[in-house]
């Protein structure tokens, strides 16, 4: 199979149906990435698009994906293991043409491990450690109540753990699902790429109005978010009301 190399990244790329396309990553050091690739498919044919790694004419990471929509974004997710040469090759294996706009890198993905607090549910003891903290004088250490010196040590030291044991609380309960500013980037792309004006089966002028204003929205997006700095921008608008109306429904669900 021959590979076509490309001479530059971040510019349109037209594939053509069993014609290859590989975009040289370079070096990367072990992790997970992803690849962030808009897809225009003018034909709306439902084309197949392959993707996978080539390290050393050795494919491996295969994904497959079945575009439906005349504009999408696709992510691709791979790994490496050491600081060698990789490349990502785009084989159309179905369908007419495609339009890519590939982005200059692959962005490393972090792995985020959420605590688990034990105490989910467990309303009762977290009421009786908030009085015990708040029977506590912490300008002395010792609690309010003579107790006997022991007394004092043992709460004191429970103080600490149980700060630690609301706080993981008040996290779980009231703060769960909140969006970071790269998830909600993620998110917000494909809410626009994918969600806004979707086809509903709306035929006529309905579903051909609906087409319109998903291009119109589709290109202001695009144009808009050129400039990384206001991606960001609304990233965090779109982040600060996902959040603000989590906190207000776990609130009242509680």
């Amino acid at each position: 199979m021959h590979l076509t190399n490309t001479l530059t990244r971040g510019n349109p790329v037209t594939l053509s149906l069993n014609e290859p396309y590989l975009v040289s990553i370079g070096k990367t050091p072990p992790g997970k990435y992803a690849y962030h690739v808009n897809v225009l498919n003018p034909a709306n044919d439902s084309p197949i698009l392959k993707v996978f790694i080539n390290n050393k004419n050795v494919n491996k990471n295969e994904q497959v994906y079945n575009l439906s929509e005349i504009s999408e974004q696709i992510e691709y997710n791979f790994n490496t293991i050491g600081k060698e040469e990789h490349s990502i090759v785009f084989l159309l294996t179905k369908g007419t043409s495609l339009t890519l706009q590939l982005p200059v890198s692959p962005v490393m993905v972090q792995d985020v491990e959420e605590e688990t607090s034990m105490l989910l549910g467990l309303d009762e003891n977290i009421a009786l450690k908030v009085n015990e903290l708040e029977s506590e004088d912490h300008t002395t250490g010792n609690t309010k109540a003579n107790r006997g010196p022991y007394a004092s040590r043992q709460q004191h030291s429970g103080g600490a753990a149980s700060l630690r044991e609301i706080e993981q609380f008040v996290n779980a309960r009231y703060f769960r699902g909140f969006l970071s500013t790269e998830e909600s980037e993620r998110q917000l792309d494909h809410v626009v790429f994918n969600k806004m004006f979707a086809p509903d089966g709306s035929k006529g002028f309905a579903g051909f109005k609906r087409k319109v204003y998903r291009k119109m929205l589709v290109s202001i997006y695009r144009l808009f978010t050129k400039n990384r700095s206001r991606k960001l921008y609304f990233a965090k608008l779109y982040r600060n009301y996902v959040n603000n109306n989590l906190l207000s429904e776990n609130f009242h669900n509680h």
